[in-house]
């Protein structure tokens, strides 16, 4: 059994929403509890934390805050390197003026490529 926590700084490159192209996103910022088990060269894990994100609306910036869960599988090449995937959902929201909420949820898929210390 393995636990531990993880910090991710992500830029989305002013991702813009299809149906609403004056909405976009920018810099993420993920801080994640992570609980996982060893299956031979393979660790499975899920995740869940908090989420933070920049938002721009017609101009407007906003910080989108909530929750972060999803599930990944990191998995050992040499005792050092590993390649690993993730899919990670961020539920997140902001009170706007005038009572107005504005709500999204985000699925991101990432692979890596990475090293143990």
């Amino acid at each position: 059994l393995l636990y531990g926590a993880e910090l991710s700084l992500g830029r989305t490159n002013g991702l813009c929403f299809e149906e609403y192209p004056n909405e976009c996103s920018d810099n993420a910022i993920d801080l994640k509890g992570r609980f996982g088990f060893v299956q031979g060269p393979a660790l499975i894990y899920g995740v869940l934390g908090l989420s933070k994100m920049d938002y721009d609306y017609a101009g407007t910036p906003f910080t989108l805050q909530g929750i972060n869960f999803g599930a990944g599988v990191d998995y050992s090449l040499t005792d050092k390197i590993f390649v690993g995937g993730e899919i990670l959902r961020r539920n997140l929201e902001e009170d706007e003026f005038d009572g107005d909420t504005t709500r999204h949820d985000f699925t991101t898929i990432t692979l890596r490529l990475g090293t143990s210390f």
